[in-house]
């Protein structure tokens, strides 16, 4: 047994694939959990991003509004190599929201504005939604030869090949 050579609960690997070789294979959405009020003198901003973190977005919002950095807030942040979608708050008591096309950057766009009473908070999300989507893999077969003795009398089935779907602290959904 050696680090390159592992031993392995259900015998050997039966494939291969890369994980996150493209941003457009790894995507993040933030589930609140909660729904917006639609009034209040916060605003909140649906952002979809690529290439850039929460920091980098918050500082672009802050720049084109002309405002200071820290009347943004976020739940938490996202992979900067994916595609990702969460929400921000700006606290605007008595000014308008900002448009979608005032929003527009290279890197982000706003999906969704509105507002509510309260600010965004740290962790206060009910948690992420992840698709991940593993490339260079070869054509899916099954080797009975190969599988663990649970699964070598059943077929593939058309579930073990989706993209996974993974739950941080409550349940967010259910894929299977």
């Amino acid at each position: 047994m050696t680090p390159i050579d592992p031993p392995r609960l259900h015998g050997s690997p039966l494939g291969s694939a890369q994980f996150k070789s493209h941003p457009d294979d790894f995507q993040v959405d933030e589930v609140l959990g909660w729904t917006p009020s639609g009034e209040g003198e916060h605003c909140f901003l649906w952002i979809q991003k690529r290439g850039c973190n929460s920091n980098d977005v918050a500082a672009q919002i802050a720049k084109r509004l002309k405002i200071r950095k820290r009347l943004i807030s976020h739940c938490g942040l996202k992979d900067k190599n994916a595609i990702t979608r969460q929400w921000f708050s700006i606290h605007l008591p008595g000014i308008p929201s900002p448009t979608a096309e005032k929003l527009q950057s290279e890197n982000f766009q706003a999906l969704k504005i509105t507002r509510n009473s309260r600010k965004l908070r740290r962790g206060v999300h009910r948690g992420n939604r992840f698709a991940i989507r593993l490339t260079h893999r070869p054509p899916p077969t099954f080797a009975p030869h190969r599988a663990s003795p649970r699964l070598r009398n059943r077929a593939p089935r058309e579930r073990d090949l989706r993209c996974i779907h993974v739950r941080l602290r409550r349940p967010v959904c259910h894929s299977w």
